[in-house]
């Protein structure tokens, strides 16, 4: 139990803030909802720039560690596009909405993202010696889950620009 209390006293702030944002992001997935268009870049985002931040901390120690997010990006951007649901989503291009139907999956990849890469950053703190191979593990996670979001989105959006178009307005205000 002293070693559970000591990872979470030394865990920096932002890290409880992140875990309640990507909370609080997956929450909202769980329902159907109407959302304005630049909306559904948010998650994607999120996961993009974690990831390029992971990335750009880690790449000028050891440079081929890009070959390894690449690699990554690309295994997630086949699982994202391969598993994106695209039945029930709706669009109104006359009005920049887009109606998503709700579930469990934005919940579950993001807190699964979190849990893997907190695991990381604890086993690199408590064994130094795994350095470099945490390295690749993190950068490669980072890698995935921005794949995975990112083709997730550009699936979306594909179906956006060519569904059959309906009149969201008077199924509800968009979020």
């Amino acid at each position: 139990m002293n070693l559970v209390i000591a990872i979470l006293s030394a865990t920096p702030w932002w890290v409880f803030a992140l875990l309640a944002l990507l909370v609080g992001l997956g929450v909202q997935q769980l329902r159907p909802r109407i959302v304005r268009l630049p909306r559904i870049v948010v998650v994607p985002g999120v996961f993009l720039a974690w990831g390029l931040i992971a990335l750009s901390t880690r790449a000028a120690a050891a440079p081929d560690i890009i070959l390894a997010w690449l690699v990554a990006l690309m295994l997630g951007a086949g699982l994202g596009w391969s598993t994106m649901r695209l039945d029930g989503i709706r669009v109104d291009r006359r009005r920049g909405l887009i109606y998503l139907t709700g579930g469990w999956t934005v919940l579950v990849a993001s807190l699964s993202v979190f849990a893997a890469k907190y695991a990381l950053a604890v086993t690199a703190a408590l064994r130094l010696q795994w350095h470099a191979a945490i390295a690749i593990a993190d950068v490669a996670v980072s890698g995935l889950s921005a794949g995975y979001f990112l083709a997730r989105l550009a699936r979306t959006l594909i179906w956006y620009r060519h569904s059959s178009e309906v009149d969201l307005a008077i199924a509800g205000q968009p979020r």
